[in-house]
């Protein structure tokens, strides 16, 4: 079996964008979502079935990157939970070797308060921004803003993340 190239290249190029937007959505992040992406593409290739319409390859795709996001959250579950805040991670909630589950829980919850205390506007951008892996255009125009004010609010929200998380860790709690 195999699949039909020019069908394939065709479907690549029309569906690549719209997979790397929905997986950013569902993964968190944009590189991650490419990363998927380009595996799915060589999955579906190495997999090779014998689909010559545009339609049915773009279903088989979709179904392949579904099954592939499944696998991955299973894994990162496994692993442990990380927020990403630009380059930088909220590590201690992500190492399940770092205490036991109620200390990783308690983190979480850590994590999360400190995430619903900033103000509205914040919250939004990084949720957008940060969290689902909008980029800075992006988010502005689904906050209807301009870029250099989802700039001003990301980096606010990271400072007051960084405080308060800080302020958690010499407190006690590994946040």
């Amino acid at each position: 079996m195999s699949v039909n190239e020019e069908v394939f290249e065709r479907v690549c190029g029309e569906i690549g964008p719209v997979l790397v937007r929905s997986l950013a959505r569902r993964v968190g992040n944009r590189c991650d979502a490419e990363d998927l992406v380009q595996t799915v593409f060589v999955r579906v290739w190495a997999a090779g079935p014998e689909i010559d319409d545009d339609l049915e390859l773009r279903k088989y795709m979709w179904r392949a990157a579904g099954n592939l996001v499944a696998t991955v959250g299973k894994r990162r579950a496994r692993e442990g939970w990380v927020v990403a805040l630009g380059g930088e991670v909220i590590a201690g909630v992500a190492d399940p070797g770092a205490g036991g589950f109620d200390e990783r829980v308690a983190a979480r919850i850590v994590v999360w308060e400190a995430l619903g205390a900033l103000p509205a506007r914040e919250r939004e951008a990084i949720d957008l921004r940060c969290l689902r892996g909008f980029t800075y255009a992006e988010t502005a125009a689904v906050m209807g803003l301009a870029t250099g004010t989802v700039k001003g609010y990301v980096s606010s929200a990271k400072q007051r993340l960084r405080a308060r998380l800080a302020g958690t860790e010499q407190a006690g709690v590994a946040a």
